[in-house]
């Protein structure tokens, strides 16, 4: 510290350190069963992107993943999820409106007690007309999930307790 600096302000300022991890255990020791949501497809609790120029499918296909793992279904005939799970499709683009026609769209060939688990299992949050976001920058290094992350699972945890409930 400097004659006159304040700890805080140097805390701000001072670079992040790290603990070095060793690698000795990675080598020696089996890591952890890596958990899926679609087997040797899609793995849980990991951040991933699907990125392509307009108009190329991804709605179509974000769609049709959240309807086979709402419904526990085959993902076109290829990938099985391991269980149901409640899905919350967070649409930045397409509005309720366009999510219904491809929702129904793409269900409609599906026999009633799927649709009935894919009714069940699905919930929709229309971004379309909002500019939400969901990080910020507090200063100019340290990045912040913002409130509307948290109200978006707050929601989702009260939808669970009233379906639970139901």
């Amino acid at each position: 510290l400097t004659e006159g600096s304040s700890p805080n302000k140097v805390a701000e300022i001072a670079p992040k350190f790290y603990k070095l991890l060793p690698a000795t255990p990675l080598v020696l020791y089996a890591p952890p069963e890596r958990r899926w949501l679609f087997p040797d497809f899609l793995p849980c609790n990991i951040v991933g992107a699907l990125i392509a120029a307009g108009g190329t499918g991804k709605s179509y296909f974000a769609i049709h993943l959240a309807i086979a793992l709402a419904a526990g279904i085959s993902l076109f005939k290829k990938f099985e999820p391991l269980e149901m799970k409640h899905v919350v499709y967070i649409s930045g683009e397409d509005s309720i409106d366009e999510l219904h026609r491809r929702l129904y769209w793409a269900t409609r060939h599906l026999p009633e007690e799927v649709k009935e688990r894919v009714g069940n299992n699905i919930s929709f949050i229309d971004l379309a007309d909002a500019y939400e976001l969901f990080t910020h920058k507090k200063n100019h290094n340290d990045v912040e999930i913002t409130e509307v992350v948290e109200h978006l699972i707050v929601l989702q945890e009260e939808q669970v307790e009233q379906d639970q409930l139901e």
